[in-house]
């Protein structure tokens, strides 16, 4: 039976982009259609990713990806065509858009960490709150001169690309949580299909 509508955009959350992963293959291709898919706020899962892109007929699809929070909108980008994401690593979330927002990642000290070195996730950005509405104290705790944290833990790259590699208040003694997730969601999803 034909798909009433198929979009040649779509855009949710991460999460919901994994839920989209069914109609891959559902009846009537919803998603052959589709030139470009957005995310924003966190993450995508690799197979995610991978799925959603085969799933459109297009030449050349694509998947933008924006890393950030409510509080502060999207601090980084990057996006995927059906090449990349063949060899993409779903803990890179991109770079600090150009003109709008830097990153940093800060140790235990306060300060910038060398390249590969993980800590905590910051942003400045013209595009963050000015307060929380009655909680003041809260808000002056996010912010460290001007930078924001993000409340996740991760590295940036020696050409300044940034990963997440956990959040910080849920974080285990691996430095990697995020991305044990990531090869647990492919095996149990290879698993399914065997």
């Amino acid at each position: 039976r034909p798909v009433r509508h198929q979009p040649a955009i779509g855009e949710t959350h991460p999460s919901a982009c994994g839920l989209w992963e069914e109609l891959a293959d559902a009846p009537g291709a919803p998603l052959s259609r589709v030139r470009s898919y957005g995310s924003a706020f966190d993450a995508i899962h690799p197979r995610t990713v991978r799925r959603l892109l085969d799933a459109s007929k297009r030449r050349r699809p694509r998947l933008i990806q924006l890393y950030g929070q409510n509080e502060t909108g999207p601090v980084a980008v990057q996006w995927f065509t059906r090449h990349s994401a063949a060899r993409a690593d779903g803990r890179r979330v991109g770079i600090g858009i150009p003109g709008f927002t830097r990153v940093r990642v800060t140790g235990t000290d306060g300060r910038p960490t060398a390249p590969g070195t993980p800590g905590r996730i910051q942003a400045r950005t013209r595009g963050r709150i000015l307060t929380y509405l009655g909680m003041q104290d809260r808000y002056d705790r996010q912010l460290d001169d001007g930078w924001w944290e993000m409340g996740d833990m991760g590295y940036r790259s020696r050409l300044g690309a940034l990963y997440v590699t956990d959040r910080e208040i849920d974080r285990i003694d691996s430095e990697h949580n995020l991305e044990v997730e990531d090869a647990l969601r492919d095996r149990l999803a290879q698993g399914a299909r065997a």
